[in-house]
């Protein structure tokens, strides 16, 4: 092996074992897609220079992988208009760059990736149980282990994604009798599959059980396929126990899915664009709740920007079309030639991606475009292209590179120029932050941190374009909230009572936009709106009944009983 397989096998082993470390940096999202962005148009430049081989051949994979590209691009600037924040973009043009970074070396065999994935599975596992013994903090207040993800499904699905690796490896070393090697892997193994159990990632647990079974089946390791068949009903009869384990979470699930059926019949053929379900979704549950104001979802529906089904979501922002364009990928993917592992990754991910979201995580996303790369070579060759000089694609993505870290270092800006305004409060800073907000407008992660910070420090005249630009990107009851007490500030009620009215039926569980409401009626004087909502509000029992609720509930009884003979005569 040559100093190049070693460079090679470094920087993917690095690429994917440490991706996830990135996760957790919440508030340098564009920072981290930015440095994702340089590192791939890096490992492209340097494959480009070093990789032996001087031909590209094109397939049908590659094809209709541009062809989904140049649609979704078509679909969100052209067709709708634009709501896709740049942090998805940047994104999404990563992974089509790691796709073809995958393409462009033979050396990331299937024994390579397994052993890279693993270790990455394993350093995820450590972290979880840092996390489990609080040596480490979680990344969720409400979840014990999550690893370096949010949300501990994502942790779920990447240890299942190495227990299959481990599996696969632990079974190619049994045969060759390297029982040393098995022994370690043994260890590896529980330690990944004890954080799969204790994330209780019911999403992973069905998407290992249906792969395991599968392989089961097809590869005759059970004597019988009769034990393969009583193994699936076993687990399929376990099905409604998963349901039980956490019922109120599969019901969220479900009413999601209910009410975002009316985001793709607003437009089932085209769809309304990237990101268009997280700028749309709150609107229609709100329009739901407002049809159904006694539903039985209405105790436990939440602030929501996830479909929770990428199926679902690709056909409500990319539509019909979009949706076609991804199954003809999958079924080129499955029908390749060879990478047998790497097709039951895919799987995985496919049953994973139908009760949870994987397009907005990068290190599962990043993971995926590496998959379709490597099978995208054994596909069916349309027609190859031999380069003479690696130079152009080096100097090419030179510039990616550059464009890259010029503006990780415009993002830091941005963060300074907030930080200043925080500490100061300074009219030059306001000025600066609102001609940064003309050319930052879809930085989604700016925005909202713009519009908390300055809505929080009680300037409502700059607050209310960041303000109003969070509510086209992602309509959540918090932002609605700000937005109507905005207006209110500024003595414009209409707007005001628009706004909140919109948050209150977001949520109907929550009490503070209801008791909003109730303070622009009674600051109008209309006393006996303020009564019925007054009332209304003491009466009925909200998702959180804390300190808040007190409060709000003491300030509107004292106003009743000061305003009730009024209200009366």
């Amino acid at each position: 092996m040559n100093l190049q397989h070693y460079i090679h096998y470094i920087i993917l082993g690095i690429f994917i074992i440490f991706l996830p470390l990135f996760m957790d940096h919440k508030e340098n999202v564009m920072i981290c897609n930015y440095g994702i962005l340089a590192f791939s148009a890096f490992s492209v430049t340097l494959f480009s220079i070093t990789n032996l081989s001087k031909n590209y051949q094109t397939t049908k994979l590659d094809i209709c992988i541009c062809c989904l590209f140049a649609w979704m691009l078509i679909d969100s600037f052209w067709i709708n208009d634009r709501v896709l924040s740049d942090e998805k973009l940047i994104l999404i043009i990563t992974s089509f760059i790691v796709y073809f970074t995958s393409k462009l070396t033979t050396l990331w065999t299937e024994k390579v990736l397994a052993i890279i994935i693993m270790l990455g599975g394993f350093l995820q596992s450590l972290i979880a149980w840092c996390q489990c013994f609080e040596v480490l903090d979680s990344n969720h207040l409400e979840f014990m282990m999550t690893g370096s993800f949010y949300n501990p499904a994502h942790l779920g699905a990447y240890t299942g994604l190495s227990i299959i690796c481990t599996i696969y490896l632990l079974y190619a070393y049994y045969q060759r009798m390297k029982f040393y090697r098995c022994i370690v892997l043994s260890f590896l193994f529980l330690s990944m599959f004890g954080v799969l159990i204790l994330s209780f990632s019911r999403a992973s647990w069905v998407a290992l059980s249906i792969i395991l079974l599968l392989v089961l089946w097809k590869y005759h390791i059970f004597k019988y396929k009769t034990y393969c068949g009583m193994a699936f009903l076993i687990f399929i009869s376990l099905l409604p126990l998963l349901y039980q384990l956490k019922k109120a979470s599969a019901d969220g699930r479900l009413f999601i899915w209910n009410v975002s059926k009316e985001l793709v019949s607003s437009a089932p053929l085209l769809g309304r664009g990237a990101d268009s379900f997280t700028a749309e979704y709150m609107l229609a549950q709100a329009d739901f709740f407002e049809r159904y104001p006694n539903s039985e979802y209405r105790m436990n529906a939440t602030d929501n920007v996830h479909a929770f089904n990428e199926y679902l979501r690709i056909t409500c922002e990319y539509g019909i079309i979009g949706l076609l364009f991804l199954g003809v990928i999958l079924f080129l993917a499955i029908k390749s030639k060879g990478n047998t592992l790497i097709k039951w990754m895919v799987g995985y991910i496919c049953i994973f991606a139908c009760f949870s979201y994987v397009v907005e995580v990068s290190a599962l996303l990043i993971v995926c475009s590496i998959f379709m790369g490597k099978l995208s070579n054994n596909s069916h060759i349309q027609y190859t292209y031999q380069h003479n000089s690696p130079w152009p694609i080096a100097i090419c993505f030179s510039g990616i590179i550059l464009f890259s870290l010029f503006r990780c270092q415009q993002e830091k800006c941005l963060s300074n120029y907030l930080s200043a305004y925080t500490e100061t409060k300074g009219e030059d800073v306001e000025q600066k932050l609102l001609a940064k907000y003309r050319s930052n407008r879809y930085n989604r992660t700016f925005v909202l941190r713009c519009a908390h910070q300055l809505y929080n420090s009680k300037n409502y005249i700059v607050a209310l374009p960041y303000l109003q630009q969070a509510f086209l990107l992602s309509p959540v009851s918090e932002i609605c909230m700000d937005l109507g007490n905005c207006f209110y500030y500024l003595e414009d009620s209409e707007k005001a009572e628009y706004y909140l009215t919109k948050a209150h039926y977001m949520v109907p569980s929550h009490i503070l936009p209801r008791y909003y409401l109730f303070r622009i009626y009674a600051k109008q004087g209309d006393i006996q709106k303020a009564y019925s909502y007054g009332t209304a509000i003491l009466s009925e029992e909200f998702k959180k009944e804390g300190s808040v609720a007190m409060e709000v509930k003491y300030r509107i009884k004292k106003y009743l009983d000061e305003n009730f003979k009024n209200a009366i005569k």
